[in-house]
């Protein structure tokens, strides 16, 4: 073999290998973007129960059982959060109990997801 059989095989190679390498890099972004996006939906979807579960909700438990015309009738901001022996989130019966809360949701193959919620007082 000459030398420029050498280097067609050479050139040969380097091409090969840069494909291969071209197509690993393609191959592991498409992973990449198909885990991100299972995060997405799986988040959405989290958030989205805890929206459908406080909308079944009364706001403040002054609301629960009486009608209120005044918002100065309803729990002061600083108090906002679980009232006394309500410490489980199964026993939560209104919706400033979620104050401050961090609930976790565990996904077998994306791990821990954190849902942080705040209630904030918009009346003044």
């Amino acid at each position: 073999m000459g030398s420029a059989q050498y280097l067609l095989i050479l050139g040969g190679l380097i091409i090969f290998t840069t494909l291969i390498l071209n197509q690993s890099k393609s191959s592991q972004q498409q992973s990449n973007n198909s885990i991100n996006n299972e995060g997405i939906v799986i988040a959405t979807s989290i958030g989205q129960s805890v929206i459908e579960k406080l909308e079944l909700m009364d706001f403040d438990e002054k609301t629960i059982s009486n009608e209120i015309d005044d918002t100065d009738s309803l729990t002061l901001a600083y108090s906002l959060g679980a009232e006394y022996g309500e410490n489980n989130i199964s026993l939560y019966d209104d919706i400033d109990d979620f104050n401050n809360i961090t609930i976790i949701d565990t996904n077998n193959r994306l791990g821990e997801f954190e849902t942080s919620i705040k209630v904030i007082e918009l009346y003044t």
